[in-house]
């Protein structure tokens, strides 16, 4: 996991690279209790410097995963996470039952 923040700059985004596989998921940090934004496109980017992380992840044959394909469900059995939880961002990224922003959307945390 890479925190990125540009000198002088309030922005603040995590890189989470797999160690699986080239796979990548870019999150901005919006400071709002917790809440990731999920930085998956073009689309999605508000910034040169998402711009520019995605860019360096296509050159580098990184594949930064979508949100819907991160929480597709697999049939893994993993150590901290219980079984009916565990989806594709469990197996790629971290062992825990929750996805970044998941546990505060459902807790009020």
């Amino acid at each position: 996991m890479l925190a990125i923040s540009p000198e002088g700059s309030v922005a603040r985004w995590t890189l989470k690279i797999s160690l699986v596989g080239p796979y990548a998921v870019l999150l901005r940090e919006t400071g709002a209790r917790g809440w990731d934004v999920y930085v998956q496109d073009e689309s999605d980017v508000r910034s040169e410097d998402e711009r520019w992380i995605l860019e360096a992840c296509r050159q580098h044959d990184v594949e930064v995963i979508r949100l819907d394909v991160l929480k597709m469900p697999i049939g893994l059995r993993l150590f901290d996470t219980d079984p009916e939880n565990v989806r594709l961002y469990q197996a790629l990224f971290s062992d825990n039952d929750y996805l970044p922003g998941e546990y505060n959307a459902k807790h009020g945390a």
